[in-house]
């Protein structure tokens, strides 16, 4: 019985001494794996990584990161702005992450790491949102790094319920949940990030709120030939309502089913992008106005210059004015529009009044030799460009009119006066039948049966409105 228990002691030490050294093994690979995700975040001259402190156990380490943002001010000045988070991350060595046991998480899966990320005590406002969290972490995210160098990020915010605090009437949001998987060496990210709901009333005075409800966000895309993320992004809102967010213009404006998604796809030796908005239903003032569908995208567009274009960047970030910075911008750009990419716009809505249909189509091409100090070459570039628009004729009136009678009540109320609806309502049909009227008598606008319709080109150096050459300046 004795040499059992002995046996077992021995096994028993054995394999905790075992688990240490793994573990001690595990937290160099978590060092180095933290370095190495360091210098790949930094890649980006507006994004830098930088270690503050990093202090290795048996079983965990600790370190402190700052993340800077760097970018230009919001306005016009040629001046940049930083913005920095301190991040303090708690790193449970693998391959058994014991630490993480600690912490009341059990798991037996192998793996390097895991990872728990904070914003650091030393952010500036973080009283303030300790206040508005209840003391709760604003922002975590847990890190499971696989053995092949993978990684399960599991992102979380908390709910949130304030009442007349930092200027704000009131706040409610549900929380942010949601997964994202990332591939080793961060070759393609893929997952998805929900919030349930968010109310907020920013001002009593002018009533002004903002709410949406089902928020979800979802990702794919890989690291591409050229060194761009290709694939698809989704965002979505089953509603999205503001009320009196328009200055001048009061009113409550609701969007129901919104899906924005945007597409990067490589081409051969091209790169194509779009972006893309929808609304199944648009109401202003409880009175449903229709549907919208959107779209932009930008083709053909050579993926080696583009790279060269990012390389620019990188280089010449926050001196874009400097005379070498133009210089070299204009060598590249004429290899981008060699291949003519083009630039392509598309709307449709739909409403009880009638439809809207309008597009646009842009093909560029190398423009020749540029000189820096004369801009007005760059429209060389243009090899030629149309543009359509079709809109039923009530639907127009009744948006010129319900414009105008905004503003026209807006005006009224910064008066003192009580607006008479009836007297501003047929103010507002009088104004826009006059603004109509002029634009059809200049033949930019055309009406042909119920529907006004325009239609612009630009060929051969000349631009034409509804057939009618327009001169300009250049």
């Amino acid at each position: 019985m004795k040499r059992v228990f002995v046996t077992m002691l021995i096994v028993l030490v054995l394999l905790v001494g075992g688990l240490a050294g793994a573990s001690y093994w595990a937290g160099v690979q978590a060092e180095r794996l933290y370095k190495d995700y360091l210098e790949q975040g930094s890649q980006d001259p507006k994004i830098t990584l930088t270690q503050d402190a990093y202090q290795r156990n048996l079983f965990s380490s600790e370190a402190l990161t700052q993340l800077t943002l760097t970018g230009n001010q919001l306005d016009g000045n040629q001046a940049t702005q930083q913005v920095s988070l301190p991040l303090r991350q708690e790193i449970y060595h693998g391959p058994v992450p014991i630490g993480w046991w600690w912490q009341g998480h059990f798991t037996l899966q192998p793996m390097q790491a895991v990872v728990r990320t904070v914003l650091g005590p030393e952010l500036a406002g973080r009283a303030t949102l300790d206040m508005l969290f209840d003391g709760r972490e604003p922002l975590t995210v847990v890190s499971y790094v696989a053995l092949d160098g993978s990684i399960l990020n599991r992102i979380t915010i908390p709910y949130l319920d304030v009442t007349e605090r930092l200027n704000l009437s009131a706040l409610s949001f549900s929380g942010l949940r949601g997964d994202l998987q990332v591939a080793p060496l961060g070759r393609s990210v893929k997952g998805k990030l929900n919030a349930q709901a968010l109310y907020a009333m920013l001002s009593k005075e002018s009533g002004s709120t903002l709410r949406f409800i089902n928020l979800h966000l979802t990702m794919d895309q890989r690291f591409g030939e050229f060194g761009f993320m290709v694939g698809d992004s989704v965002l979505g809102l089953e509603t999205l309502e503001t009320t009196n967010l328009f200055g001048d213009v009061p009113g409550t404006l609701k969007l129901s089913d919104l899906v924005l998604h945007t597409n990067i796809k490589e081409r051969e030796s091209w790169i194509d992008s779009g972006i893309s908005l929808a609304v199944k239903e648009l109401t202003w003032n409880q009175a449903t106005v229709g549907s919208v569908q959107f779209q932009l995208s930008a083709n053909h567009l050579d993926g080696a210059t583009l790279a060269q274009l990012r390389q620019w960047n990188r280089q010449y970030s926050g001196n874009d004015d400097d005379p070498a910075a133009i210089n070299a911008l204009l060598k590249v750009l004429p290899a981008l529009l060699r291949d003519n990419p083009e630039l392509v716009w598309e709307m449709r809505a739909n409403a009880l009044e009638g439809d809207l249909q309008a597009n646009a189509k842009i093909v560029l091409q190398d423009p020749g030799p540029i000189e820096p100090r004369n801009p007005v070459q760059w429209l060389n570039a243009l090899a030629n460009a149309n543009a359509e628009l079709s809109i039923s004729r009530a639907l127009l009136e009744a948006s010129f009119t319900n414009i105008v009678k905004a503003q026209l009540i807006a005006a009224a109320i910064r008066e003192g006066e009580e607006p008479d609806d009836q007297e501003l309502t047929d103010i507002a049909i009088l104004q826009t039948q006059r603004q109509l009227a002029q634009l059809h008598a200049t033949r930019w606008l055309l009406l042909e049966g119920e529907s006004y319709r325009t239609q612009a080109r630009f060929e051969q150096g000349r631009l034409f409105v509804n057939d009618t050459e327009i001169p300009y300046l250049f």
